[in-house]
């Protein structure tokens, strides 16, 4: 995941997953893509995105457990 950094919105900006509007002084995430500029993701977008990836960590470690398990 990149690093994303929480920011109030200086103007209206559009989410990059979903495309909701995010008004301008609302709290939002944002990272800075190399070569493809900054983009803005709101506040449900990022949640979402984040137990994606903690379901992937933990699916990873319980093959991993699984693994050791078998072989031991």
């Amino acid at each position: 995941m990149l690093d994303y950094k929480g920011v109030r919105v200086k103007a209206d900006r559009k989410c990059a997953d979903c495309g909701k509007t995010i008004k301008k002084g609302n709290f939002c995430w944002t990272a800075s893509v190399k070569y493809y500029g900054r983009h803005w993701c709101c506040d449900r977008c990022m949640r979402i995105m984040m137990e994606e990836e903690y379901d992937e960590e933990l699916a990873l470690i319980e093959e991993e457990v699984t693994e050791i398990c078998y072989w031991n």
